[in-house]
């Protein structure tokens, strides 16, 4: 059996910390024999893996893609922002104030993996999206 110490004000005590804000944290683990180790990582800021877009209005496709992808919205006269994240929760791409209806985004020049697409629009909806990368 193992122990668990996190350094989040909660001071949890499981081998996954939850509800945790973003920020950097810190874990130290113990085994029966009182051996310990350490491990460190960040909390970002993005919403979750699944799309949350059902009132939004926002549709992004193809997905999986292999470079290019369109979003597109449903609502006229819309101001929206996009920022897309790596898994790591690094912002690899930001725009702001668009006001098309539809745009396409090239990742081509990013590596294969999952991608969050977080979409902000001016009658404070955010929309988030999965995008698989190939």
């Amino acid at each position: 059996p193992f122990t668990y110490l996190w350094d989040d004000p909660n001071s949890q005590t499981t081998a996954i910390a939850g509800s945790l804000c973003p920020g950097p944290y810190s874990v130290t683990v113990e085994d029966a024999n009182g051996c310990t180790t350490s491990g460190t990582g960040t909390v970002g800021s993005t919403i979750g893996i699944l799309d949350q877009s059902i009132d939004a209005g926002f549709v992004l496709y193809p997905n999986p893609t292999t470079d290019v992808i369109w979003i597109e919205h449903s609502g006229a006269n819309l101001e929206w922002n996009l920022i897309v994240y790596d898994f790591t929760g690094k912002v690899i791409l930001t725009k702001t104030q668009i006001t098309n209806a539809s745009i396409s985004i090239s990742l081509g020049e990013m590596p294969s993996g999952i991608y969050m697409a977080k979409i902000t629009s001016s009658n404070g909806l955010v929309s988030a999206h999965k995008i698989i990368l190939e």
